[in-house]
C-alpha cells in the first residue's frame, strides 16, 4: 500500500489557492458586484448580476466535482483496503 500523507509543498499550494480563491470571492461578491450594479450604466448593472452568478455556479460546479472526486477517492481506498484484508 502506497503512502497516502501529504507533502508539505503541496498543501502550501492548496491552502494558498484556497485563500486567493476565497479573497477573490470576497472582492468579487462583496465590492465588485455591488458597484457595478449601483451604476447607472445598464451594460455594468447587467454585468453585476450576470458575473457573480456565473461565479456561483461555477463554484457551485467546483464544489460538487470535488466531493464526487474524494467520494470515489474513499471508495477506492476501502475497497484495496478490504481486498488486501482478505
Amino acid at each position: 500500500m502506497h503512502n497516502t500523507l501529504m507533502r508539505p509543498g503541496r498543501l502550501f499550494l492548496i491552502c494558498l489557492a484556497a485563500l486567493l480563491y476565497a479573497a477573490f470571492s470576497v472582492a468579487l461578491l462583496g465590492g465588485m458586484a455591488p458597484a457595478m450594479v449601483s451604476s447607472t450604466d445598464s451594460l455594468l448593472v447587467a454585468m453585476g448580476f450576470l458575473i457573480p452568478a456565473a461565479w456561483l455556479i461555477g463554484t457551485g460546479c467546483l464544489a460538487l466535482h470535488f466531493t464526487l472526486k474524494f467520494r470515489a477517492c474513499a471508495e477506492k481506498r476501502t475497497t484495496t483496503n478490504l481486498e488486501n484484508d482478505q
